[in-house]
Protein backbone atom coordinates (compact mmCIF):
# COMPACT_ATOMS: atom_id res chain seq x y z
CA UNK A 1 0.00 0.00 0.00
CA UNK A 2 2.86 2.43 0.73
CA UNK A 3 4.26 1.61 -2.68
CA UNK A 4 0.94 2.45 -4.35
CA UNK A 5 0.67 5.73 -2.43
CA UNK A 6 4.14 6.72 -3.55
CA UNK A 7 3.35 5.87 -7.17
CA UNK A 8 0.06 7.77 -6.95
CA UNK A 9 1.81 10.92 -5.66
CA UNK A 10 4.32 10.71 -8.49
CA UNK A 11 1.53 10.22 -10.99
CA UNK A 12 -0.17 13.38 -9.62
CA UNK A 13 3.08 15.28 -9.93
CA UNK A 14 3.37 14.17 -13.54
CA UNK A 15 -0.27 15.03 -14.04
CA UNK A 16 0.34 18.61 -12.91
CA UNK A 17 2.85 19.08 -15.71
CA UNK A 18 1.51 21.17 -18.52
CA UNK A 19 2.39 18.80 -21.31
CA UNK A 20 -0.70 16.67 -22.26
CA UNK A 21 1.37 13.57 -23.13
CA UNK A 22 2.82 13.53 -19.63
CA UNK A 23 -0.68 13.73 -18.12
CA UNK A 24 -1.77 10.78 -20.32
CA UNK A 25 1.26 8.73 -19.30
CA UNK A 26 0.55 9.44 -15.63
CA UNK A 27 -3.08 8.38 -15.98
CA UNK A 28 -2.18 5.15 -17.81
CA UNK A 29 0.50 4.34 -15.26
CA UNK A 30 -1.93 4.83 -12.37
CA UNK A 31 -4.58 2.69 -14.10
CA UNK A 32 -2.07 -0.13 -14.76
CA UNK A 33 -0.87 -0.14 -11.16
CA UNK A 34 -4.44 -0.17 -9.84
CA UNK A 35 -5.34 -3.18 -12.03
CA UNK A 36 -2.18 -5.02 -11.00
CA UNK A 37 -2.89 -4.47 -7.32
CA UNK A 38 -6.49 -5.66 -7.78
CA UNK A 39 -5.29 -8.79 -9.52
CA UNK A 40 -2.90 -9.52 -6.68
CA UNK A 41 -5.63 -9.09 -4.11
CA UNK A 42 -8.02 -11.33 -6.10
CA UNK A 43 -5.43 -14.11 -6.37
CA UNK A 44 -5.01 -14.40 -2.62
CA UNK A 45 -8.23 -16.42 -1.89
CA UNK A 46 -7.49 -18.73 -4.83
CA UNK A 47 -4.02 -19.39 -3.51
CA UNK A 48 -5.42 -20.20 -0.09
CA UNK A 49 -7.98 -22.57 -1.61
CA UNK A 50 -5.25 -24.24 -3.65
CA UNK A 51 -3.18 -24.74 -0.52
CA UNK A 52 -6.17 -26.26 1.24
CA UNK A 53 -6.91 -28.59 -1.67
CA UNK A 54 -3.42 -30.06 -1.96
CA UNK A 55 -3.45 -31.90 1.40
CA UNK A 56 -6.89 -33.40 0.75
CA UNK A 57 -5.77 -34.48 -2.71
CA UNK A 58 -2.79 -36.36 -1.32
CA UNK A 59 -4.93 -37.87 1.45
CA UNK A 60 -7.30 -39.25 -1.18
CA UNK A 61 -4.39 -40.69 -3.11
CA UNK A 62 -3.00 -42.38 -0.01
CA UNK A 63 -6.29 -43.80 1.29
CA UNK A 64 -5.60 -46.97 -0.71
CA UNK A 65 -3.59 -48.11 2.31
CA UNK A 66 -6.37 -47.57 4.86
CA UNK A 67 -8.05 -50.55 6.51
CA UNK A 68 -11.61 -51.32 5.51
CA UNK A 69 -12.81 -51.59 9.11
CA UNK A 70 -11.73 -52.03 12.70
CA UNK A 71 -11.94 -55.79 13.30
CA UNK A 72 -10.21 -56.24 16.66
CA UNK A 73 -12.46 -57.63 19.38
CA UNK A 74 -15.29 -58.62 17.02
CA UNK A 75 -16.91 -62.03 16.56
CA UNK A 76 -17.31 -63.55 13.11
CA UNK A 77 -19.67 -65.98 11.47
CA UNK A 78 -18.49 -67.36 8.11
CA UNK A 79 -20.86 -69.77 6.32
CA UNK A 80 -19.12 -71.32 3.33
CA UNK A 81 -19.25 -73.86 0.52
CA UNK A 82 -16.18 -75.85 -0.55
CA UNK A 83 -15.30 -78.09 -3.49
CA UNK A 84 -12.33 -80.48 -3.58
CA UNK A 85 -10.10 -81.21 -6.56
CA UNK A 86 -8.49 -84.63 -6.13
CA UNK A 87 -7.99 -87.95 -7.89
CA UNK A 88 -10.22 -89.84 -5.46
CA UNK A 89 -13.30 -91.76 -6.59
CA UNK A 90 -15.71 -89.16 -5.17
CA UNK A 91 -16.18 -85.43 -5.48
CA UNK A 92 -16.96 -84.00 -2.05
CA UNK A 93 -18.82 -80.74 -1.53
CA UNK A 94 -18.63 -79.34 1.99
CA UNK A 95 -21.38 -77.20 3.48
CA UNK A 96 -20.54 -75.63 6.80
CA UNK A 97 -19.45 -72.57 8.73
CA UNK A 98 -16.75 -71.07 10.93
CA UNK A 99 -17.28 -69.21 14.18
CA UNK A 100 -14.38 -66.89 14.87
CA UNK A 101 -12.96 -64.07 16.95
CA UNK A 102 -10.67 -61.26 15.78
CA UNK A 103 -7.73 -61.05 18.18
CA UNK A 104 -6.59 -57.90 16.36
CA UNK A 105 -7.03 -56.23 12.98
CA UNK A 106 -4.70 -58.86 11.52
CA UNK A 107 -5.26 -62.12 13.46
CA UNK A 108 -8.42 -64.24 13.67
CA UNK A 109 -9.10 -67.67 15.21
CA UNK A 110 -11.91 -70.01 14.18
CA UNK A 111 -13.75 -73.14 15.15
CA UNK A 112 -14.49 -75.05 11.95
CA UNK A 113 -17.62 -77.14 11.46
CA UNK A 114 -18.65 -78.85 8.24
CA UNK A 115 -21.54 -81.01 9.46
CA UNK A 116 -22.55 -82.12 5.98
CA UNK A 117 -20.68 -83.35 2.89
CA UNK A 118 -22.31 -84.16 -0.40
CA UNK A 119 -20.45 -86.95 -2.21
CA UNK A 120 -20.74 -87.65 -5.92
CA UNK A 121 -19.04 -90.41 -7.90
CA UNK A 122 -16.54 -88.99 -10.34
CA UNK A 123 -17.01 -89.41 -14.08
CA UNK A 124 -13.96 -91.66 -14.58
CA UNK A 125 -15.33 -94.17 -12.05
CA UNK A 126 -18.65 -94.40 -13.87
CA UNK A 127 -16.89 -94.76 -17.23
CA UNK A 128 -14.63 -97.52 -15.89
CA UNK A 129 -17.59 -99.42 -14.44
CA UNK A 130 -19.49 -99.23 -17.72
CA UNK A 131 -16.50 -100.53 -19.72
CA UNK A 132 -15.89 -103.47 -17.37
CA UNK A 133 -19.55 -104.42 -17.18
CA UNK A 134 -19.79 -104.32 -20.99
CA UNK A 135 -17.27 -107.17 -21.14
CA UNK A 136 -19.21 -109.21 -18.59
CA UNK A 137 -16.97 -108.36 -15.66
CA UNK A 138 -17.54 -106.47 -12.46
CA UNK A 139 -15.63 -103.69 -10.71
CA UNK A 140 -15.73 -102.60 -7.10
CA UNK A 141 -14.12 -99.35 -5.91
CA UNK A 142 -14.27 -98.95 -2.17
CA UNK A 143 -13.51 -95.40 -1.16
CA UNK A 144 -14.46 -93.59 2.01
CA UNK A 145 -17.12 -90.92 1.78
CA UNK A 146 -16.70 -87.88 4.03
CA UNK A 147 -19.60 -87.28 6.39
CA UNK A 148 -18.49 -84.32 8.56
CA UNK A 149 -15.44 -82.30 9.63
CA UNK A 150 -14.53 -80.35 12.80
CA UNK A 151 -11.36 -78.46 13.64
CA UNK A 152 -9.59 -75.15 14.36
CA UNK A 153 -8.06 -72.50 12.10
CA UNK A 154 -5.80 -69.47 12.44
CA UNK A 155 -6.02 -66.60 9.95
CA UNK A 156 -3.48 -63.83 9.36
CA UNK A 157 -4.45 -60.86 7.16
CA UNK A 158 -1.34 -58.69 6.71
CA UNK A 159 -2.34 -56.97 3.46
CA UNK A 160 -5.20 -54.61 2.76
CA UNK A 161 -6.03 -52.34 -0.13
CA UNK A 162 -8.54 -51.58 -2.85
CA UNK A 163 -9.87 -53.47 -5.85
CA UNK A 164 -11.63 -51.97 -8.85
CA UNK A 165 -15.12 -53.08 -9.77
CA UNK A 166 -15.61 -51.58 -13.20
CA UNK A 167 -14.66 -47.95 -13.71
CA UNK A 168 -16.79 -46.34 -11.02
CA UNK A 169 -16.72 -48.67 -7.98
CA UNK A 170 -13.93 -49.40 -5.51
CA UNK A 171 -14.12 -52.28 -3.03
CA UNK A 172 -11.77 -52.54 -0.06
CA UNK A 173 -10.30 -55.96 0.63
CA UNK A 174 -7.96 -57.95 2.87
CA UNK A 175 -5.57 -60.65 1.69
CA UNK A 176 -5.05 -63.44 4.21
CA UNK A 177 -3.06 -66.59 4.92
CA UNK A 178 -4.82 -69.39 6.82
CA UNK A 179 -3.65 -72.61 8.49
CA UNK A 180 -5.76 -75.26 10.20
CA UNK A 181 -6.09 -78.78 11.53
CA UNK A 182 -9.25 -80.88 11.62
CA UNK A 183 -10.65 -84.40 11.82
CA UNK A 184 -12.86 -85.83 9.10
CA UNK A 185 -15.50 -88.41 9.85
CA UNK A 186 -15.90 -90.88 6.97
CA UNK A 187 -18.57 -93.51 6.54
CA UNK A 188 -15.98 -96.20 7.39
CA UNK A 189 -13.64 -94.40 9.80
CA UNK A 190 -11.89 -91.13 10.58
CA UNK A 191 -8.95 -89.21 9.13
CA UNK A 192 -6.84 -86.13 9.88
CA UNK A 193 -6.59 -83.04 7.75
CA UNK A 194 -3.86 -80.34 7.78
CA UNK A 195 -4.37 -77.36 5.52
CA UNK A 196 -2.83 -74.06 4.45
CA UNK A 197 -4.63 -71.59 2.24
CA UNK A 198 -4.65 -68.08 0.85
CA UNK A 199 -7.62 -65.89 0.07
CA UNK A 200 -9.27 -62.50 0.06
CA UNK A 201 -12.19 -60.87 1.85
CA UNK A 202 -14.01 -58.19 -0.15
CA UNK A 203 -15.80 -55.82 2.22
CA UNK A 204 -19.22 -54.77 0.97
CA UNK A 205 -20.10 -52.95 4.21
CA UNK A 206 -18.89 -52.26 7.72
CA UNK A 207 -20.00 -55.71 8.93
CA UNK A 208 -20.30 -57.79 5.77
CA UNK A 209 -17.81 -59.23 3.29
CA UNK A 210 -17.52 -61.80 0.50
CA UNK A 211 -14.67 -64.28 0.95
CA UNK A 212 -12.88 -66.59 -1.49
CA UNK A 213 -9.96 -68.91 -0.75
CA UNK A 214 -7.84 -71.66 -2.26
CA UNK A 215 -6.52 -74.25 0.17
CA UNK A 216 -3.98 -77.03 -0.17
CA UNK A 217 -4.37 -79.83 2.36
CA UNK A 218 -2.73 -83.06 3.43
CA UNK A 219 -5.82 -85.20 3.98
CA UNK A 220 -5.90 -88.68 5.41
CA UNK A 221 -8.19 -90.74 3.20
CA UNK A 222 -9.32 -94.38 3.37
CA UNK A 223 -9.15 -96.44 0.19
CA UNK A 224 -9.51 -100.21 -0.01
CA UNK A 225 -9.39 -100.30 3.79
CA UNK A 226 -6.02 -98.50 4.00
CA UNK A 227 -5.37 -94.99 5.41
CA UNK A 228 -2.97 -92.69 3.59
CA UNK A 229 -2.33 -88.97 3.20
CA UNK A 230 -3.19 -87.35 -0.10
CA UNK A 231 -2.67 -83.80 -1.36
CA UNK A 232 -6.06 -82.27 -2.06
CA UNK A 233 -6.85 -78.78 -3.33
CA UNK A 234 -10.02 -77.07 -2.11
CA UNK A 235 -11.79 -74.02 -3.49
CA UNK A 236 -14.00 -72.17 -1.02
CA UNK A 237 -16.40 -69.25 -1.20
CA UNK A 238 -18.75 -67.67 1.31
CA UNK A 239 -19.55 -64.57 3.29
CA UNK A 240 -17.98 -63.11 6.42
CA UNK A 241 -20.23 -61.45 9.00
CA UNK A 242 -18.66 -59.28 11.76
CA UNK A 243 -20.51 -58.66 15.03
Amino acid sequence: MKFLSLISRRCLILGEMSHPSKRSIAALLFLFLSMTAGSARAATPADEALKRDFPSLFRDMGVVQNKAMQKAGRFLFVPSFSLDFSDGPYSMYGVGARIGYALSDFWEVYLLANPKFISKERAFVSALREQVEATGGAVSIEGARAQSEYGVQLLWAPLYGKDSLGISRIIRSDTFLRVGASQIQYDIGTGLNFAVGVGKTFFLGKSFGFRVAVEESATQTIFQGQKSFSAITHFESGVALYF
